[in-house]
């Protein structure tokens, strides 16, 4: 049985000029998928929760597993678990004030099933908590379809329409490339 999780750091990518190539190898490996008889284990619930808190403590909209571990540990969550809450508001001064756990989604072993051809993007780039002080122009499906469980184990299958949620394609689409391994330095400009 493994232990509670009581509290989760960011894996860091370092600076461009001091790169942490042992943290980048490990935020560019595959997660692996959660059983779903073990998603209400009080295991993984506490690692969803404690993945909140960290995305909320550090001003985020979206978290994947993969980009933290439990202090004192080498090891990242290698989990296949992200979580979105869009729920902010922007300020002047680019600081986010958060409506905490007004709109929070948990996707557990998605898989975008479908997806447009037509791109988008977000005009001033997306920002990484990994990757910190540094934007990237990352090209995106404007329409998909993810087929994921929840935190309660049960399926969802969402359609989302870039039209009318575009930071939501944008955010789910980000945090999906961080459980295949993929950095939007991988894949996106940098601004």
């Amino acid at each position: 049985m493994k232990k509670v999780i009581k509290k989760l750091e960011i894996v860091s990518v370092g600076t461009k000029e001091n790169p942490n190539e042992i943290n980048i190898k490990l935020l560019h490996e595959k997660s692996k998928d959660v059983k779903k008889n073990d998603i209400t284990s009080e295991y993984i619930q506490s690692v969803i929760k404690a993945t909140f808190d960290l995305m909320y403590a550090k001003g985020g909209i979206g978290f994947a597993t993969p980009m933290c571990r439990v202090p004192n540990e080498e090891k990242n969550l290698q989990l296949n678990i992200f979580v979105v809450d869009l729920d902010v508001e922007y300020h002047f001064d680019r600081k986010i004030k958060y409506v905490k756990g007004k709109n929070p989604m948990v996707f557990i072993n998605p898989k975008i099933v479908s997806h447009s051809d037509e791109m988008i993007s977000l005009d001033d780039g997306e920002s990484n908590l990994c990757i910190l002080n540094r934007r990237f122009l990352v090209e995106r499906y404007k329409d998909i379809e993810i087929n994921y469980l929840n935190q309660n184990g049960e399926e969802v299958s969402l359609k989302i329409n870039g039209d009318k949620y575009k930071l939501l394609s944008i955010c789910i689409q980000h945090e999906y490339d961080h459980l295949n391994g993929v950095l939007i330095s991988d894949k996106g400009k940098e601004l």
